[in-house]
């Protein structure tokens, strides 16, 4: 009985041992910590410790968070719950919610089409101003712009339109009223489209399938009916996926229908071309520089912190297969990051000067306070985006920050437009033997690349 008693009292001790460890062990943890954690951790814990126990209006912790780093990082950086992280893998991939236009919310002009969105395949273009809708009547509703005096914007107006519901649009394009059925729905945006003197072409999503098909006459481009002249528009680096759905296998097939119309001078338009992913560019590049056949060639050089230094090379370059005699770029203020990448890779390898730019030029209202009256500026130049941005992902959390992590260089000349952009200074700058890049005249950006690509 008494050894039954002894084993007992010596099961019960080790128990209190082990916990006593445990516990001095998650306190002396916890004092190392605090006393190892960075100054400015220590300060941020306890400012953080302070709000959630005393604030009065306190915020749920996503906000917390996104109101730090926002405070913390540049524009360019970024901070994802869980959530964000998810959309944006989403839209990485080319995924859409809604009736793909931007419209200037003044005015309700329409800016933009997102290409395969429900407003392109309703033949809805940039330009016009939406008057109108009717939804489950027979009378359209007039809609009157901020502008014009109207006391709502049109996505408060429309708003109690369901999804994937139809409706219509009446919208005034020169003078004339056109209607136009369209719906709030989840498509696939789609990144490039080629165009002829007579036809444009584009990617559709045709029973569940990516292909590419005639959009109809070529209304964008007026490339005075040269034969010999195409126009691919570019509008960025995006979609990873492979095929007809990635922007990659979107441009391959349009050189090559450039290529079996025995085309031979491209005009390139990357306005508003905001880039996208390196990878992307890689292969994108392969098309465009005037290297070797079947070599990989440096496009660009990142330069970390810390005097790190990652060098990025092309696919295996195609460029000779497509026999260009001129390759002129279309440029303007939107045009960035993987863009300015592009064209100065493009101009790096252009060795049988080939490759003209033309920056279409951006103006903005100036305050000259010493003559006190304000004038109109006009800049030419790209966006000057010459920073790339590496994205960090925590798999235990699912959340994500994206961060500024280097700057990148030109592959040849080694020069980074971050800032400036590309301008016809670097006509000069660089040496080139001929004349490069160009201001858009007054005729135009279009015209001005149809008279430079002879």
């Amino acid at each position: 009985m008494i050894k039954e008693i002894n084993k007992k009292q010596k099961i019960v001790l080790s128990v209190l041992l082990a916990c006593a460890t445990v516990v001095g062990a998650f306190f002396l943890g916890f004092f190392v910590r605090s006393k190892t954690l960075p100054s400015e951790l220590e300060a941020m814990n306890y400012i953080l410790s302070m709000y959630k126990k005393y604030y009065y209006e306190e915020e749920s912790s996503d906000v917390i968070v996104d109101t730090f780093a926002s405070s913390l990082l540049d524009q360019y950086s970024d901070y994802y719950s869980k959530e964000d992280l998810e959309l944006m893998h989403t839209a990485n991939k080319g995924g859409r919610e809604g009736m793909g236009i931007s419209y200037n919310s003044s005015t309700n002009e329409i800016t933009g089409v997102s290409w395969n969105s429900p407003s392109d395949r309703a033949g809805i273009k940039p330009g016009g101003k939406i008057r109108a809708f009717k939804y489950d009547t027979d009378e359209f509703v007039t809609i009157v712009s901020p502008s014009e005096g109207g006391d709502k914007a049109l996505g408060d107006i429309i708003e109690f339109i369901p999804d994937n519901e139809e409706f219509q649009f009446l919208i005034e394009y020169e003078g004339a009223l056109k209607e136009f059925t369209v719906m709030r729905a989840g498509y696939t945006e789609t990144f490039v489209r080629y165009y002829t003197s007579e036809n444009e072409y584009g990617f559709r999503e045709v029973d569940g399938d990516m292909q590419f098909v005639l959009i109809g006459e070529n209304k964008t481009y007026d490339l005075k009916g040269r034969s010999d002249l195409a126009v691919i528009d570019y509008n960025g680096f995006a979609a990873l996926n492979n095929g007809l759905y990635g922007s990659v296998g979107q441009m391959e097939r349009a050189l090559s229908q450039f290529k079996e119309d025995g085309i031979t001078n491209l005009i390139l338009d990357l306005r508003n071309n905001g880039g996208g992913f390196m990878d992307i560019l890689q292969e994108v590049s392969a098309h465009f520089i005037g290297a070797e056949n079947n070599t990989k060639n440096l496009v660009s050089v990142a330069k970390y912190k810390n005097d790190k230094e990652e060098e990025y090379y092309s696919a295996k370059v195609d460029y000779h297969d497509f026999g260009f005699e001129s390759i002129t770029v279309l440029a303007n203020s939107g045009t960035a990051s993987a863009s300015e990448v592009l064209i100065g890779a493009m101009l790096d390898y252009d060795f049988k000067n080939i490759v003209k730019v033309v920056i279409e030029g951006y103006s903005y209202k100036y305050a000259n306070f010493d003559e006190d009256r304000i004038e109109i500026v006009t800049e030419y130049r790209t966006y000057g985006k010459g920073i790339m941005q590496t994205t960090y992902e925590n798999p235990i959390t699912q959340q994500a920050i994206k961060l500024t992590t280097a700057k990148i260089f030109w592959p040849i000349t080694d020069i980074s437009i971050h800032g400036r952009g590309v301008t016809t200074a670097l006509n000069e700058e660089l040496n080139y033997s001929v004349q490069k890049i160009y201001n858009v005249s007054d005729n135009g950006a279009v015209y001005d690349a149809v008279e430079l690509s002879k």
